[in-house]
């Protein structure tokens, strides 16, 4: 196998599916981004890829500041360990380094998220939330 981003490594002593995070952290944004339906990715990849990307689609129907913890409670109903690991994972990744683009509130916004992910799925995997954590500081 091909080596992983580092952020996915962090799974690599975790006794999980690790086909069904490497599927569901290639998906993840395929519903949010593009017209593929939860229908079309349950048919090409299964009812368990298909439910973990849609537990990790942001509710653009509900305001920006709810968005984030419903889609916490849906990721914490499916408990699946593997679609956690993909959304701290996908987190650690983007708090690598600020945008220079984003305002100071925008960047305060997103650390709460942050930190807000860490408090509900940090528990799934400590390494993971620990450097989020380092990296919004």
């Amino acid at each position: 196998m091909a080596s992983l981003p580092f952020e996915i490594n962090f799974a690599e002593n975790e006794k999980v599916d690790k086909e069904l995070v490497i599927k569901v952290a290639l998906l993840h944004d395929t519903i949010e981004d593009t017209g593929v339906t939860f229908e079309e990715l349950k048919n090409k990849f299964g009812v368990k890829v298909a439910q973990g990307v849609l537990a990790l689609t942001k509710n653009e129907t509900l305001a920006k500041e709810e968005q984030m913890p419903e889609c916490l409670e849906r990721i914490l109903k499916l408990n699946c360990k593997e679609v956690a690991l993909v959304k701290l994972a996908d987190r650690c990744f983007n708090t690598r380094c600020v945008v220079p683009s984003w305002t100071k509130e925008k960047q305060e916004f997103y650390k709460r998220e942050s930190q807000l992910i860490c408090d509900n799925l940090g528990n799934f995997c400590e390494p993971l939330k620990n450097k989020i954590l380092e990296n919004i500081k």
